[in-house]
C-alpha cells in the first residue's frame, strides 16, 4: 500500500471518491488511485480504505486507531485482526 493520506489531503480524496460514486460504478480508485487514510472531523477521526475501489469508511476516537485500521492491524471495533494478538491481550488483561 502507498503511504496513508492524512488531514486535508485525505478529506479531499474521500470527497472526490464519494462524488465519483454518484455518477459511476465504484469509487474512483482507478482515477484517483487506490488509497487509504484518515482525517479529523470534529471529535472523531474518519478513516477510509479505497484500496479495493469500495471506499470503506469508519470513525475512530484517536488517530492511532484510525491508522491501525487503515493498515489492517485492527478491525472496525478496535480488535486486533491477528487472532494470536487477541490471546496475548486477554492473557495480559487488556
Amino acid at each position: 500500500m502507498d503511504e496513508l493520506l492524512k488531514g486535508k489531503e485525505a478529506k479531499e480524496y474521500v470527497e472526490k471518491a464519494l462524488k465519483y460514486a454518484e455518477d459511476h460504478k465504484g469509487y474512483g480508485a482507478e482515477v484517483y488511485g487506490y488509497k487509504a487514510g484518515y482525517y479529523e472531523e470534529g471529535k472523531v477521526y474518519v478513516a477510509f480504505d479505497n484500496t479495493d475501489n469500495c471506499c470503506w469508511v469508519e470513525e475512530f476516537k484517536s488517530p492511532r486507531e484510525a491508522e491501525q485500521w487503515c493498515l489492517g492491524e485492527i478491525d472496525s471495533d478496535g480488535y486486533p485482526v491477528n487472532p494470536s494478538e487477541w490471546i496475548c491481550d486477554i492473557a495480559c488483561g487488556i
